[in-house]
């Protein structure tokens, strides 16, 4: 097993963990280590369009969206072991599990632009139906983002 398969891996195991557990912690942590693997999205372009396009569909601010995102993955890679895990909401954590998931997505796709598979068609397929606001709107070009 090389690099990317491991990546690829922690991914699918962490839309696993997202779509059959509910279990948000651990996907957030998986999916940004295999967003470690496939590279870092380069300027945040990924992160920020996510932030934007829930800003944009729930009339709040983009700095707003990205702090809330970013406080959950902030907390868990670099908060104190002794900071309550109350200090979160189930809803912070799973929204942090949904971007996390959507921009180690981008970076795996430009990685292996032939990577799809049954569990992540699953995982877009409800995020679509349920929480459309984390995805792109139609004139989003993927094809411009660098990774």
């Amino acid at each position: 097993m090389n690099q990317i398969e491991t990546g690829i891996v922690q991914f699918e195991w962490a839309i696993k963990l997202y779509l059959y557990e509910n279990s948000f912690v651990p996907a957030i942590t998986l999916a940004g280590a295999a967003e470690g693997i496939f590279g870092e999205i380069k300027s945040g372009y990924v992160f920020h369009q996510v932030s934007k396009n829930i800003a944009i569909r729930n009339n709040l601010q983009v700095k707003q969206v990205s702090q809330e995102i970013n406080k959950v993955r902030n907390w868990l890679k670099h908060g104190s072991c002794h900071q309550s895990f109350t200090e979160l909401s189930a809803q912070e954590l799973k929204e942090a599990a949904i971007s996390r998931i959507i921009i180690a997505a981008t970076a795996l796709i430009h990685l292996k632009p032939d990577y799809m598979s049954n569990l992540f068609i699953s995982f877009m397929q409800h995020i679509q139906t349920h929480h459309s606001d984390f995805l792109p709107d139609d004139n989003f070009d993927w094809n411009e983002i660098e990774v």
